[in-house]
């Protein structure tokens, strides 16, 4: 876990109401995979470019990539062995599109791409973008 990039992804995407509390979670060995777990919902929708669950991993990364290089690295929370990493963004979305639980891409403290747990049909996904 890198504790600053956390805390900015935190302090610029997450409902300003919530960001004490998984601040608090995520820096808690007990109740860390509960905050990963909620984030999801906690997100502040005003940076949102796309929320649904009816793009296809293929549009989605597309659409992320205009925001993004391809090349370039990015921070993973996730509810699976990829949490903490720094690794490639390639890497990441394609981990991100194999893995069932939760899992955001961060990249540059702009850009978060976001994918909910799947429990029935097709997990909603999120495209958040924030240039300040």
């Amino acid at each position: 876990m890198i504790k600053e990039t956390e805390e900015n992804f935190v302090k610029k995407f997450i409902r300003k109401d919530k960001r004490d509390r998984v601040l608090f979670e995520l820096c808690s060995v007990k109740k860390c995979g509960n905050a990963v777990q909620r984030i999801f919902y906690e997100l502040d929708e005003k940076y949102s470019i796309i929320s649904d669950n009816r793009t296809d991993d293929e549009m989605f990364f597309k659409a992320a990539y205009k925001f993004i290089n391809k090349n370039d690295s990015c921070y993973v929370i996730a509810d699976c062995n990829d949490d903490g990493k720094i690794l490639p963004i390639k890497t990441a979305c394609a981990n991100m599109a194999q893995t069932a639980g939760v899992y955001y891409i961060i990249c540059d403290n702009k850009v978060v791409l976001a994918k909910e747990e799947v429990c029935y049909g097709a997990p909603c996904k999120k495209l958040l973008f924030r240039e300040n």
